[in-house]
């Protein structure tokens, strides 16, 4: 079986069973979807909901995050993994956000991937 044969299999395979692709996590807009996104790695999505309502309360847009401190950030996820590299990466892509993409998060995958590597790298 070729490797496109092989995809091909998997796409209809998820096609059939799983038609409607969802996330478990809970989220209102795309910038609380991509903090959630950001907080899942390596943690439930079921403790990420947990944690999202008061990070989103205090931090419901952006240009909010982008002005606080990593260590402000920490205070609301300090129960999920690595919450300090993560308070890190949040606050450098609320910057991105707002000084690369006028506060708006993109919506092609190519400005969405480089605002993501670009963040981790800017962490390291």
């Amino acid at each position: 079986m070729t490797k496109k044969e092989r995809f091909e299999k998997i796409i209809d395979y998820f096609s059939k069973n799983h038609p409607i692709a969802e996330t478990e996590l809970h989220y209102k807009n795309p910038y609380q979807l991509l903090v959630a996104v950001i907080l899942s790695a390596q943690c439930t999505d079921k403790r990420v909901n947990m944690v999202t309502p008061a990070l989103f309360k205090a931090f419901p847009k952006p240009e909010v995050m982008a002005e606080a401190s990593s260590d402000e950030v920490f205070q609301y996820i300090r129960s999920i993994s690595y919450p300090n590299n993560k308070a890190k990466h949040l606050v450098g892509m609320a910057h991105m956000l707002i000084h690369d993409f006028k506060g708006i998060v993109p919506s092609e995958i190519n400005d969405l991937q480089k605002c993501l590597v670009l963040v981790a790298k800017q962490q390291m």
